[in-house]
């Protein structure tokens, strides 16, 4: 009987410990506006012209929020080629051209450096990273790594 007891009150104290600990804050329209603004966030009122806009005004307010007209655009040259959307390389003489999408792992980029002949075992690579405490510093992007590199030199290359 005494067990019970316990259990009971001891499942009443932890339900008000932690209902105590919850915190709810109501915001006003203007701190979510202040907020949305801190985030880079634009209300409709930018983007949608007034039916008094000129065709002159919608496309520099267009342009004004970044948009880039097609016909504006400077044309693919012939050997260009689509921009990467995962894991990349591009083999030369001296340099593998890597890309690294952001959000890719280092684990997924020790496997993919492993099927490039850049690290010998992938496992081990990462691995390494993680016990340096730099597998969370590998940056996305283009990265340019010399044939033959050394270890440190590549993870150097990876995390700058």
């Amino acid at each position: 009987m005494g067990t019970g007891w316990t259990a009971i009150v001891l499942s009443i104290v932890f339900y008000v410990a932690y209902n105590a600990d919850i915190q709810t804050k109501q915001l006003s329209d203007d701190e979510i506006m202040e907020q949305a603004a801190h985030l880079g966030m634009i209300q409709a009122a930018d983007i949608t012209p007034a039916s008094s806009w000129t065709d002159v005004e919608v496309v520099e307010k267009a342009r004004e929020l970044g948009m880039i007209f097609a016909s504006e655009a400077p044309a693919p040259s012939e050997t260009s080629t689509p921009p990467p959307t995962g894991l990349y390389a591009r083999d030369d003489a001296d340099y593998f051209h890597v890309y690294i999408p952001p959000g890719t792992s280092s684990a997924d980029v020790s496997v993919f450096l492993q099927n490039l002949g850049i690290v010998w075992d992938a496992d081990y690579f990462n691995g390494y990273l993680m016990e340096i405490g730099v597998d969370q510093q590998v940056r996305p992007g283009d990265h340019d790594i010399p044939k033959g590199v050394a270890a440190e030199q590549l993870i150097a290359i990876l995390t700058r």
